[in-house]
């Protein structure tokens, strides 16, 4: 029985090594074929994970430790941003970083990235991206939604999950500021979700050329539901997106305190047990939901990719231990023209971790050269 136990838990790690294809879903239209053969890690169709790392858990406990040491490491390098801050219309604030490296002209392509729920620009696994994008030769900006990453909640409205209006405000000035540049998106996890989004809501008014998401939760009221599940990963991805929400929570603590009043109950929602509950103390009461049921449905960017209508790639791991893959919607990547998906059996939760001594976050490489294949077949 223990040899049974081992022999099963080894393939369970090891069988990544093994099957290590790209498996694509979409319309196989001439500018699909095009775009994949045109970026060289899509067209070669494989991804093989650091052996030591080859499953998801690995891949998210790597990251959250030496995955996100600061400054220039072996995993990847620092930047230095010059932030702007863009004041909304209803008093709320959102943030662009850009990245400070060397001179460009007002035409010179711009990527647009919109990090994960509680992440920013000083993020390891946005530093990885931009660090890409940087050797590419993009003028590079990271979006922060009202109340993430040192950005000010000057509001009683704070971030969430749907909330691509305010991506989409900081989407139109840098259109603004640069209207001659081409914008391309690059959007991590829940900030895929709202690029996704975005794109859908804007569909042939969409200021952006193209995108690219990775670890996207499109289907956020089965993600949700999935979290705190004992088996495989014991609850671990929910405590961890708690332990973020409460950091973010007690930042802003006296912004909160002082709009909430009565409606919101700070303590109890710092002392939530799950993210459901935590976003029906908060999340609902701040923005008006009835159920975090009804908050979930209607951030969820898989309702808008039908009328999405630039070349737009997805990637997504089978492993991810934060984005259940139940939730990757197939069918609509085969329905939309414009959407291609590619899917592995590992990489974690924007991760993707390969090379065997220091291991480096390889996602931003097949994301960015995908845009870059848009430019070149525009």
């Amino acid at each position: 029985m223990i040899r049974l136990a081992l022999v099963g838990s080894g393939a369970y790690f090891l069988y990544p090594l093994y099957d290590n294809k790209i498996y694509f879903s979409h319309q196989e239209t001439p500018e699909n074929l095009n775009l994949i053969s045109s970026s060289p890690s899509l067209s070669k169709g494989i991804f093989t994970p650091t052996p030591w790392l080859a499953n998801g858990i690995l891949q998210a406990l790597f990251g959250s430790s030496k995955g996100e040491l600061p400054g220039h490491t072996p995993y990847g390098k620092d930047f230095d941003y010059q932030r702007e801050y863009i004041k909304l219309p209803d008093n709320g604030t959102i943030s662009i970083d850009w990245a400070i490296h060397g001179e460009m002209d007002q035409n010179n392509k711009i990527l647009i990235i919109s990090p994960g729920l509680t992440g920013g620009s000083k993020s390891q696994y946005i530093r990885n991206a931009v660090e890409v994008a940087v050797e590419k030769g993009y003028r590079v900006a990271v979006v922060h939604g009202r109340g993430i990453h040192d950005n000010p909640l000057t509001s009683p409205k704070t971030n969430h999950c749907g909330l691509s209006s305010d991506l989409a405000f900081g989407i139109a000035h840098i259109h603004s500021k640069y209207p001659n540049a081409p914008l391309l998106g690059l959007g991590t996890s829940m900030g895929g979700n709202l690029m996704l989004k975005y794109a859908g809501e804007t569909g042939k008014n969409c200021l952006l050329k193209g995108i690219s998401v990775v670890s996207t939760p499109y289907n956020l009221p089965v993600v949700i539901k999935a979290l705190g599940r004992a088996w495989p990963y014991a609850g671990f991805p929910e405590k961890y997106l708690l332990k973020n929400l409460r950091q973010n929570l007690q930042t802003n603590w006296q912004v909160l305190e002082e709009i909430g009043k009565e409606s919101i109950d700070l303590e109890k929602a710092l002392k939530a047990e799950s993210v459901y509950e935590f976003d029906n103390l908060i999340t609902c009461k701040i923005h008006q939901y009835e159920t975090p049921d009804h908050y979930y449905q209607d951030a969820s960017c898989v309702n808008y990719m039908k009328n999405i209508e630039i070349p737009t790639f997805a990637l997504s791991s089978l492993d991810d231990p934060v984005v259940t893959s139940e939730c990757i919607p197939y069918e609509e990547f085969k329905a939309n023209p414009k959407l291609i998906l590619g899917v592995t059996r590992t990489g974690g939760h924007v991760g993707w971790f390969n090379g065997m001594v220091t291991p480096r976050r390889w996602y931003a490489i097949p994301a960015i050269e995908f845009l870059d294949s848009v430019l070149g077949s525009s």
